[in-house]
């Protein structure tokens, strides 16, 4: 197999700039194809492209990366990694801005002596530089004294520093500066604010006219800034086309929205009539459902029924319980759709199995072992044929919430992703199923432990179709242009 030369390039947010990395990969030849990016922090390498692509590496195969802190910031790791990649994965690595570092040609002693000492030495400084950072800033923080931290902001961006005068003198308030200082902060992490092209500013209200000057004096970029005409500035009601133009000059643009938003609007109606249809028909046909089995149920006599209404509520909770974490799923999943970030939908399901799986284990130990305690809440200790009836069912449920639980969050994805479609056919295929079940397994065993069997068939098969629909969908969704994801490879 022909030797494959790899890019990698790495910023530490999204706002940051790969572009001078990219050309450097192309001026050495790394074919456009094989560069990877990562939009993700340096502080140690638990990055899934960067992970993905040293699984990737064969003999032979080259690594090219324009600094050596573009590979991490960790000391330790950092010569961990240089030795998987060069020891293990028996690949070479170039860095650019260091060409002794460059394995690809045979060395001697002295030659791989002094490109290990270079190593160690440019990985110190890699973490070094990053606790300096955050020592810097934890120190701007600890310290009360605004006018201090405000000079040292000014003076480290090059522009005049406040006069020294007597404390009582001073006047600065407290949201003048930190927003600043947080700001300045992120960005020394990164690239130089020079790649900013474009910065937006939401909420101008929470600004001061201070701020908004140096804003204008730390980034000459084009700028978006977002709130109403009308602003409550330094305590006083300015127009917004009054004061801005003082601070960016001609430059400023005006962008106005009509002063009246339509009062109706027929696509906004049909995009939530296309979610909220197929979920009252859901819960309406569940209650249909519920009704019809109920109906079986009362053929069995009272006692039955009063075991079945008790630990049905005990059954309600935990299912309830499922249906409250998949309406959150539901929610995020929306979010993440609607701004392209469709890897944290595939997070967000496996994070959702986990978190309904946690609580299927109490509730299971609860009511196979505790049960007759917990009937006991909603029904006096007179019958016995009630108690076995709950008992038996909680028995029966308890450990398929496990499978149900799977359904539920795949459900939760499929309404927020608006696969309607899928969604009612993996709910109606359970209601169904547990309906029609109930009464043939019923007349089947003469009593009511066929209906009790329906749940867990109709659950199981329900989920099978909602995890199939889920992964049908999620492939559908990732092969869609992707924007501001965070493991872009």
């Amino acid at each position: 197999m022909a030797e494959i030369t790899y890019g990698y390039v790495r910023v530490s947010t999204q706002e940051q700039n790969e572009a001078r990395q990219l050309a450097a990969m192309q001026e050495f030849g790394v074919a456009e194809k094989n560069i990877i990016i990562e939009k993700l922090s340096g502080k140690d390498f638990n990055r899934p492209c960067y992970q993905r692509l040293v699984r990737a590496l064969r003999p032979g195969d080259v690594l090219v990366v324009k600094s050596i802190d573009r590979l991490g910031r960790n000391y330790d790791e950092i010569l961990e990694q240089w030795s998987v990649i060069t020891k293990k994965r028996k690949a070479a690595i170039v860095v650019l801005d260091m060409p002794l570092l460059d394995t690809r040609q045979g060395r001697d002693l002295t030659g791989t002596l002094i490109a290990d000492i270079v190593l160690q030495l440019l990985s110190y400084v890699a973490q070094a530089e990053r606790e300096n950072i955050r020592q810097q800033f934890h120190s701007m923080y600890v310290t009360t004294d605004l006018y201090e931290i405000y000079n040292w902001f000014l003076a480290d961006n090059g522009l005049p520093v406040l006069p020294d005068v007597p404390p009582e003198e001073r006047v600065l308030a407290y949201e003048d500066v930190f927003p600043m200082l947080y700001f300045r902060y992120r960005l020394r992490l990164g690239e130089a604010r020079g790649d900013i092209r474009h910065l937006v500013i939401d909420e101008m209200q929470d600004y001061t006219y201070l701020q908004y000057v140096l804003l204008e004096e730390l980034f000459p970029c084009n700028m978006t800034i977002l709130g109403d005409r009308a602003q409550t500035i330094d305590c006083k009601e300015q127009d917004v086309f009054t004061f801005l133009p003082r601070i960016f000059g001609k430059r400023l643009k005006k962008i106005t929205v009509p002063e009246t938003p339509p009062l109706f609007d027929s696509e906004i109606l049909r995009k939530i009539l296309l979610i909220a249809i197929p979920s009252i028909l859901q819960q309406s046909f569940i209650s249909i459902g519920n009704i019809l089995i109920q109906s079986v149920i009362n053929g069995f006599g009272a006692s039955v029924m009063a075991g079945y209404c008790a630990a049905v509520k005990l059954n309600n909770l935990v299912i309830t319980s499922f249906t409250t974490i998949g309406n959150g799923i539901s929610n995020f999943s929306a979010q993440n759709f609607g701004a392209h970030k469709y890897s944290r939908i595939r997070d967000c399901f496996r994070a959702g199995l986990k978190m309904v799986w946690c609580l299927c284990i109490p509730f299971c130990i609860l009511y196979i072992f505790f049960g007759r305690y917990l009937l006991l809440l909603f029904m006096e200790k007179g019958s016995v044929t009630a108690m076995m009836t709950g008992r038996q069912f909680l028995w029966i449920l308890s450990p398929f919430y496990f499978i149900v639980s799977a359904k539920l969050v795949a459900d939760g994805i499929l309404r927020g992703i608006s696969a309607m479609r899928q969604f009612m056919a993996a709910t109606f295929t359970d209601l169904a199923l547990r309906v029609l079940l109930s009464f043939i397994l019923s007349s089947k065993t003469g009593s009511a432990l066929g209906i009790w069997l329906a749940w867990p068939v109709s659950w199981t098969v329900a989920m099978i179709c909602s995890v199939f629909f889920y992964h049908k969908e999620y492939r559908k969704i990732a092969a869609l242009p992707r924007s501001g994801s965070s493991d872009t490879c």
